[in-house]
């Protein structure tokens, strides 16, 4: 590899500037993790006197889930078992020797939760998203700190068998959903790969498999700096393949390198430049707007939206699935976060309007009584019109503000922040003077 590469590696690296992206076969070793899991699944149709068609593990699994003999069910069941069997993390594992590298953000496609348990081991908290292609997606939570790092899984994980991605059929909806954006990737971790000071580093992602290349399009990664890509064996004669030209021309070198040398390589290279490189001490962090997103269950999806969408923004928002922890006290807690909210959101809905007995009712109530407390010009409570319909009566005082109703949901939610950032920073100017 160029010592210019390295260096440019090393630069973004040391300022937890790198985003880090994995395949499942980073320690391949003799049988790499994907091509065990194919041969155990192969050898599962063949007992059956079925003979095996592919030899990817896309291919084999799709064959095995579309067999009479088995299902999905069947699928899900050997491939959790087949990463029970793991063996246990080895200190001078590849992932180990990654843990100890200042990744603000991994995004990966294994489904274990070996990365996690190795940075976990090195001292770091952890926080673990994934992404489910046929079911809901919770908020989470992006400190943008490599002694806080986020690994986020894009093919799921194998804690919650529904959301893996095994199949070529999978595969093909994992594109879908994605380049649709239904769902859409957290709104704070979409940001931060296209960011234009971010860089990444790819780490026997199986970039030359075809459907890769549509998935980095899809989440629109940052190609105005340089990135590195790491795979062990390249084309025929050694001459570049079309994988190859391909990320050359969207400024990622193509190295050709056993993973577990090159990552002892980076670490090596790494303490000898001095680690990692401290943040520039900064200001104390201004106070953040509260915001308190009340909806009826019906539009939880639509409110997880406006939820990732505000704290991408900046402002500190409370979504009761996102925050109620097992033990808390519902109704003391809603009450205590309507009371200490600079402005709680109230999506107008259909389903909104037909809960007659309902606990989103009380919600509404509180924060009623917390409007009281805040006088004119300043805003509290605001309808956000979610659908077409009248205002609740007992909303009809405040001002609805338009949220996706007319199909344009980014320019709407980009007037709510404007909108409330130049609120708040009004009432920050009164408290001053």
């Amino acid at each position: 590899m160029r010592e210019r590469d390295w260096e440019n590696l090393l630069w973004n690296v040391r300022r937890g500037r790198s985003v880090l992206f994995t395949g499942p076969d980073l320690d391949a070793g003799a049988e790499p993790p994907t091509a065990a899991l194919a041969r155990h699944l192969g050898d599962l149709l063949r007992d059956e006197g079925r003979p095996v068609l592919g030899q990817s593990l896309p291919a084999v699994a799709q064959q095995l889930e579309d067999d009479p003999r088995f299902g999905r069910s069947d699928l899900e069941r050997e491939v959790a078992r087949f990463h029970e069997h793991v063996p246990a993390l080895a200190s001078d594992a590849v992932e180990a020797r990654i843990a100890t590298l200042p990744f603000p953000l991994v995004v990966t496609t294994d489904q274990g939760p070996r990365l996690g348990e190795a940075l976990r081991a090195s001292g770091k908290r952890v926080e673990v998203g994934r992404y489910h292609f046929r079911g809901a997606n919770p908020p989470v939570t992006f400190a943008n700190d490599p002694a806080a790092p986020l690994v986020y899984h894009l093919h799921g994980i194998v804690a919650e068998p529904p959301s893996l991605v095994l199949t070529e059929r999978d595969v093909l909806e994992l594109l879908e959903r994605t380049l649709a954006q239904r769902p859409g990737l957290p709104d704070a971790v979409s940001a931060h790969l296209q960011k234009r000071d971010t860089t990444f580093l790819f780490l026997g992602a199986g970039l030359r498999q075809q459907y890769l290349r549509v998935l980095l399009h899809a989440l629109k990664i940052n190609r105005d700096d340089r990135s590195l890509a790491v795979e062990e064996g390249g084309a025929a004669g050694g001459r570049p393949d079309d994988t190859v030209l391909f990320y050359e021309r969207g400024k990622i070198t193509l190295y050709d390198a056993p993973v577990a040398a090159f990552v002892q390589d980076l670490r090596q290279r790494f303490e000898a430049s001095g680690g990692a490189v401290a943040a520039a001490p900064s200001a104390p962090a201004a106070a953040r707007p509260r915001v308190f997103i009340s909806y009826a269950s019906e539009d939880a999806a639509r409110a997880k939206r406006l939820f990732e969408g505000l704290e991408g923004a900046g402002f500190d928002t409370w979504l009761d699935k996102a925050r109620l922890e097992g033990g808390d006290h519902w109704d003391g807690t809603i009450e205590q976060e309507i009371g200490r909210s600079d402005y709680v959101l109230v999506l107008l809905s259909r389903a909104l309007a037909a809960k007659i007995d309902s606990y989103v009712n009380a919600e509404i109530a509180l924060a009623l009584k917390r409007a009281g407390h805040v006088r004119a010009p300043f805003k509290c409570l605001i309808p956000l019109q979610i659908e077409p319909g009248e205002i609740l009566p007992d909303l009809a005082a405040f001002q609805a503000e338009p949220l996706g109703v007319a199909d344009d949901y980014d320019a709407d939610l980009r007037r709510l922040v404007s909108l409330l950032r130049r609120d708040y920073q009004l009432r920050q100017r009164e408290r001053v003077s």
